[in-house]
């Protein structure tokens, strides 16, 4: 049978599910560092996983950061401090 093109990709779900948020939250929360809470989110895999895009999870993240589950953190990853990577802190 062949493809045919219906707009969206395969695999990806029609819509997005109304507890997107909540099911990005356990997964950070799940892979977040015991002491420190900080948590560095793999776009990729995460959206992999949800079976949803990369943008669809930058599109949910702020909500998260403006409820207060979590927050950005910029740690410097060179000694001169030039390279930064932007972690986050589950709060919650």
């Amino acid at each position: 049978m062949k493809h045919r093109a219906t707009g969206r990709s395969r695999g990806r779900p029609t819509s997005v599910p109304f507890s997107l948020g909540d099911q990005i939250y356990d997964i950070l929360k799940s892979r977040m560092d015991p002491v420190t809470h900080l948590v560095y989110p793999q776009w990729q895999r995460l959206a992999r996983e949800l079976h949803v895009s990369r943008s669809t999870i930058s599109r949910v993240m702020p909500g998260l950061k403006s409820a207060g589950f979590i927050e950005s953190v910029i740690v410097p990853m060179s000694k001169d401090g030039k390279i930064k990577r932007i972690v986050y802190r589950i709060l919650r």
